[in-house]
């Protein structure tokens, strides 16, 4: 009792080219450069519940503390996925964090992750991630994903942050959005 209908192959295929491409623009996207191509490991990961323990426990290694720079580095033995998480962290001088600065930079990390929004969405789909944001401590940037293409995506983020102008309409909207959250403060939940 059930409804169909049959169409033979030769007669949709002439309906298809009879379709004009005007009346149904259709466009494959651009290529995703950030898509990963080397999925190779550069540990041997550990087997075993206790070694795995051990390797979870196992601290990161100094590679370089001085003046300028506190280097960290832990190579994944367990979960055996080739994929980076880099955490930088510009410091800043305790007398410049004021709540003047902290809502200033709200404001710019607001704009500039908006303004990255159209490119992240390629890397998202390549299983990159980006946050940047302003702590008590400096500028922290976190960039996450695979390491065959996390250098390139590294690299295209700070060109797009060097040369970064907020323009107006995203600055006032985030100002609103953001006058509107401290107006609202006091009607929290009292944890808050």
């Amino acid at each position: 009792g059930t409804r169909y209908s049959n169409t033979s192959l030769p007669e949709l295929t002439a309906r298809w080219k009879r379709v004009s491409s005007k009346a149904f623009p259709v466009a494959l996207p651009a290529p995703n450069k950030l898509i990963p191509e080397n999925f190779r490991l550069v540990a041997a990961p550990v087997t075993g519940k206790a070694a795995r323990a051990g390797a979870l426990a196992e601290p990161p290694a100094l590679l370089r503390n001085d003046s300028k720079w506190l280097v960290y580095h832990k190579t994944d033995r367990v979960f055996a996925q080739p994929k980076v998480f880099a955490v930088f962290l510009l410091a800043l001088p305790s007398s410049k964090y004021d709540p003047d600065f902290a809502i200033q930079s709200d404001l710019f990390s607001n704009c500039l992750l908006d303004s990255l929004n159209e490119y992240l969405y390629d890397a998202r789909l390549a299983g990159l991630g980006i946050d940047f944001r302003v702590t008590p401590r400096g500028l922290q940037l976190e960039v996450t994903g695979f390491s065959d293409k996390l250098s390139d995506f590294t690299r295209d983020i700070l060109q797009k942050i060097r040369a970064f102008e907020p323009d107006q309409a995203s600055f006032d909207r985030f100002k609103d959005l953001f006058s509107r959250s401290l107006a609202a403060w006091k009607t929290q939940q009292p944890y808050y």
